[in-house]
């Protein structure tokens, strides 16, 4: 059982991390095409 629950808290940390990462990404694509106009 407690396997399982290090599981589940390592995916929900991972996706947070992927959430942050593309939250980043589109924060800097979009500041990059601000910059080119």
């Amino acid at each position: 059982m407690a396997g399982e629950t290090v599981i589940t808290e390592i995916n929900g940390m991972t996706d947070n991390l992927n959430r942050d990462m593309t939250v980043s990404v589109r924060e800097t694509a979009f500041y990059r095409l601000l910059t080119e106009l």
